[in-house]
């Protein structure tokens, strides 16, 4: 425990204050690619005026990853709430709908007669 509390960073001291250390090739690399973002963007553009679909699909696809960065991604719903979905949104047939008002009467009278207001 007091090799812990030893090596623990003080207030406002951040544990990697350097940042990633970047490859050197990789930072003029970067630069190359940067010093062609017009001719780059001048391609995309192109390419989202192509008559082929497939490549003006791709061209929207790159443009909107990381023109606006990757959407969210949502949690898929769990099997209860399917069902309830599926049961709420479903044609039911005239037998269901009377059985089911049936139910419901039944339910309201039980309960009621629970509250003692029958």
């Amino acid at each position: 425990m007091n090799n812990l509390v030893r090596h623990q960073f003080k207030p406002g001291q951040s544990g990697n204050p350097g940042g990633r250390s970047r490859d050197p090739a990789l930072r003029g690399l970067q630069k190359q690619i940067r010093a062609k973002r017009p001719l780059l963007l001048q391609t995309l553009e192109d390419c989202l005026k192509a008559k082929s679909g497939k490549v003006r699909l791709e061209a929207l696809k790159l443009a909107f990853l990381y023109g606006y960065g990757k959407p969210p991604e949502f949690a898929a719903p769990k099997p209860q709430e399917v069902e309830e979905h599926e049961l709420l949104t479903r044609d039911f047939t005239e037998a269901e709908l009377v059985e089911l008002e049936e139910r419901a009467k039944l339910l309201e009278r039980n309960e009621a007669s629970t509250n003692g207001e029958e």
